[in-house]
């Protein structure tokens, strides 16, 4: 009976504490490998505002500082996004009076399109807008300089543009592109909604 006894007080005990020792899922301070946490990106709403250009009405999201620079053959414009990495949107307007200068400058832009690509892989995204715009998207998804490229054109006038991220050297999530994929969905949402309204 004694023995019954101790050995049960035994089993008790020993119980009692491996459920002390890390066991129980309810101690907080067990040491749990965390998943690789990325930066808060803070993505703009889908809301969205016009700017002229060159002739030109563009829609852009409404939460960005917007820059139009007129050129001697179109314009810049600048769309600064703001926050992580400092995300902006550079597009070109360039006026093509003739079918040659209108050749010249779809084959140069499609090249620096390429050129930008490099290696990854993309998707593309091609329309035409009932006001008579050919439009294309590029999204390459590892990339973490130029993931999303536009190139529009019409009769008379191309619009280019690349959006890019700029990653601080010291942030060692800068070779995932995970890290960004928020504010390129956001990118890719704009950009669409920008070559669609025109």
């Amino acid at each position: 009976m004694i023995r019954t006894t101790g050995v049960l007080l035994a089993i008790v005990l020993l119980t009692g504490s491996l459920s002390g020792c890390g066991g129980n899922s309810d101690d907080r301070r067990a040491a749990i490998p965390r998943p690789m946490a990325y930066p808060r990106i803070a993505v703009p709403d889908s809301t969205f505002t016009a700017v002229e250009a060159d002739g030109i009405r563009l829609l852009v999201n409404g939460n960005t500082d917007v820059n139009v620079s007129p050129t001697d053959n179109g314009a810049w414009i600048d769309v600064s996004y703001g926050g992580y990495g400092s995300p902006r949107l550079y597009l070109t307007i360039t006026d093509c009076p003739d079918t040659d200068a209108m050749s010249a400058t779809l084959t140069n832009r499609r090249e620096r399109m390429i050129l930008n690509l490099g290696s990854n892989r993309y998707t593309l995204t091609e329309l035409t807008t009932p006001s008579g715009w050919t439009c294309a998207m590029t999204v390459a998804r590892t990339s973490l300089t130029t993931p999303v490229q536009i190139l529009a054109h019409n009769d008379d006038k191309v619009i280019s543009g690349a959006f890019t991220v700029t990653l601080p050297d010291s942030v060692s999530s800068v070779t995932d592109p995970v890290a960004i994929a928020p504010i390129v969905d956001a990118a890719e949402r704009d950009m669409l909604v920008m070559l669609k309204s025109l």
